[in-house]
């Protein structure tokens, strides 16, 4: 899925998620991205804010639709 397709569908925010031991979790929005990235490559550019550990996973914020 990329952003576009996610935006089509009223959802404006990627839930970012840091792995296991961790399991921080973060809301960012994604207006200043590029409509065609792929959602899963979102979270290979951030890193945790708790822990530090670079490459979390990412998703679309269903729970935050619009």
């Amino acid at each position: 899925m990329t952003l576009a397709n996610m935006r089509a569908q009223g959802v404006r925010y990627v839930s970012l998620f840091c792995g296991i031991p961790c399991s921080h979790h973060a809301d960012i929005c994604a207006d200043a991205l590029p409509a065609d990235m792929p959602v899963p490559e979102i979270g290979q550019h951030y890193r945790c804010s708790k822990c530090g550990r670079k490459g979390v996973i990412s998703r679309p914020a269903w729970h935050r639709r619009e």
